[in-house]
């Protein structure tokens, strides 16, 4: 099956790494600490907010920010348990994805 660009982090993922002359191996994040000790993987492209829980830092310490990726990052929960909330948790929660949404879009679209 072939990849599609968006599958492999994108247009200007695709030519960073053409110009650092890399390789690109697709696994999922869960596998990655491994293969960083391991020397499998020197470099890896990840939102920030997964570095610290995968605690990659430990064995890739130095980023690179390359400017160039706006991740959408959502939370995600079961309707019965959205539905188990109080009235007042709903309107906080409702209000916090509204807010974040007119913040995230265009940074997106940028």
């Amino acid at each position: 099956m072939e990849r599609k660009e968006n599958e492999n982090g994108g247009k200007m993922a695709r030519h960073c790494r053409n110009k650092w002359g890399a390789s690109p191996i697709f696994l999922p994040p869960s596998e990655l600490y491994m293969a960083l000790q391991r020397g499998r993987s020197t470099v890896y492209f990840l939102v920030y907010s997964i570095i610290s829980g995968l605690k990659l830092y430990e064995v890739a310490p130095f980023v690179v920010d390359t400017g160039f990726s706006c991740n959408i990052e959502t939370v995600t929960m079961n309707l019965k348990k959205y539905e188990s909330l109080s009235p007042a948790d709903r309107k906080i929660f409702d209000e916090a994805a509204a807010e974040t949404l007119l913040w995230n879009k265009p940074q997106t679209l940028d």
